[in-house]
């Protein structure tokens, strides 16, 4: 539910002005970091990081799963900066969108009903 609550928001939701004072600077900054954490909550990611923990450390699994998160987020920067020089931001907000929308919904019919999706 909260990817379609979030592609509601990003398509319906306030545009975003150039990113040229410290207010918008701050806003990206709180917006990038609530979305990812609320995405990284109880991701398989985070429960393969739990069952890690035991082995290995959890300085260890940290430092991994901070490196991992890191380097996930710059090729993200990267890729957006890139499209960014393409594509007007107003394309780019609406098929981030769609695709959000799209795999939210699929994510609640799967969890309906698990067994209308063939499996892979």
């Amino acid at each position: 539910m909260f990817l379609i609550g979030y592609a509601a928001w990003t398509l319906l939701g306030p545009r975003s002005p150039e990113l040229t004072d410290q207010g918008s600077l701050a806003g990206a900054f709180v917006a990038a970091f609530t979305t990812i954490f609320l995405l990284e909550l109880g991701d398989t990611t985070m429960i393969f990081e739990v069952v890690l923990v035991p082995t290995f450390g959890w300085l260890a699994v940290l430092a991994g799963g901070a490196l991992g998160l890191g380097t996930v987020a710059a090729w993200d920067v990267w890729l957006g900066g890139r499209i960014g020089l393409r594509l007007p931001p107003e394309t780019v907000r609406k098929v981030v969108a769609g695709i959000l929308f799209a795999v939210g919904l699929a994510t609640v019919l799967y969890g309906l009903a698990p067994s209308a999706f063939p499996a892979a």
